[in-house]
């Protein structure tokens, strides 16, 4: 690295620095407030001068990943509750130790791996064993601890459900956006391939087709249903939402066409098939509408684009429809399929029959 480039990277460092903390800005500002008020409610604890595991604690809670901070609260107090009887009846029966600390250590993991405890709960046991063993000082400072955590926590779920509970849609589309440009990604892909009779390019695309993502749109799911439950600030979100589920629900449909779909363009690239241009002209219009499906389940004014795309995609379809070559018919009709897949995700059951689709195989 020459002197130019490192004279670049420290110009540009500030720059970078603010493009990474600005998604986050808020958060790390709500976790410092919330360990601070922490800290502040343990202290005023009579008899209980150094209550530093409340803002950690506190910390601990609201670094969890967004929608799931309240469950890791609950998981966290209970962790600590285990993690100090164990540590307490420990010190009582044997003393303390570095062996001592290896046998709490591994019994408190072992026990809660053994019941079906999530893993944090189980690492939790772990370090709130070592923390009272270390600093051990009778009954009463691990009763001061137990209420630091309680503290800790209990901030915690004000400021994730109450407060500032994480907006569900927002997760939702998050998760379920990057899946549908990725159908797009490998529609684009198949055009290009019939335009350009790249058999390669056909292949690529039908491996990004193969590795289509759907499970962190589905936990998304079921993280911002926990939400709109458990934070009144959010149960408004829960109509919205369905758009999403109902959406989730054909993507298996879309995955299984768009493979089908991919693979009969390869057999119609690789045995040199007539493609003609249409073809071209409705993969790239049912990519466009794919792109466009998430502004479309979010409530934006994406609908009549969407409708525009589909309806060029089907017209197209129907257009090389019965045209020879298996390959070619085998893409056609999964063309079709798919487009039908993405009117049912965008609600579009009742003109289904209007567009007259071609059947998918």
């Amino acid at each position: 690295m020459d002197v130019e480039q490192v004279r670049h990277r420290f110009a540009q460092a500030p720059r970078v620095a603010r493009r990474r903390v600005r998604p986050s800005a808020a958060r790390l500002v709500e976790a410092a407030v919330a360990a601070a008020i922490a800290w502040l409610l343990a202290s005023l604890v009579p008899g209980h001068p150094s209550p530093v595991f409340a803002p950690i604690a506190t910390l601990i809670a609201l670094t969890a990943s967004p929608g799931q901070r309240g469950r890791q609260a609950a998981q966290l107090i209970l962790g600590i509750l285990i993690g100090i009887v164990l540590s307490d009846l420990f010190v009582v029966a044997f003393g303390r130790g570095t062996w001592q600390l290896a046998l709490i250590v591994l019994v408190g993991m072992v026990v809660t791996t053994a019941v079906g405890l999530p893993s944090f709960m189980v690492s939790q046991v772990a370090i709130w064993g070592v923390i009272v063993l270390s600093l051990h000082g009778g009954y009463l400072a691990a009763a001061g601890r137990f209420v630091d955590g309680l503290i800790g926590v209990g901030v915690a779920l004000v400021f994730s459900q109450l407060l500032f509970p994480v907006d569900p849609l927002e997760l939702v589309e998050s998760r379920g956006r990057p899946v549908y440009l990725q159908v797009a990604e490998a529609l684009r892909g198949l055009a290009a391939a019939v335009e350009d009779v790249d058999e390669e390019r056909a292949r690529e695309a039908l491996a990004t087709a193969e590795r289509l993502e759907r499970q962190p749109l589905r936990e998304a799911l079921s993280t911002a249903h926990d939400v709109v439950r458990r934070a009144p600030r959010r149960r408004g979100r829960r109509s919205p939402l369905e758009s999403w589920r109902r959406a989730a629900a054909e993507l298996d449909a879309s995955e299984r066409d768009l493979v089908v779909l991919a693979t009969g363009i390869v057999r119609a690239v690789r045995g040199e098939e007539p493609c003609p241009g249409e073809l071209v002209d409705a993969l790239r219009a049912a990519a466009e509408a794919y792109e466009r499906l998430p502004d479309v389940l979010a409530g934006g004014d994406g609908r009549d684009a969407f409708e525009r795309c589909a309806r060029l995609a089907a017209d197209a379809a129907r257009a090389v429809d019965g045209e020879s070559g298996f390959g070619l018919e085998i893409a056609v009709r999964q063309l079709g399929a798919l487009v039908r897949d993405a009117r049912r995700a965008a609600g579009g059951d009742e003109e289904e029959q209007e567009l007259q689709l071609p059947t998918g195989v």
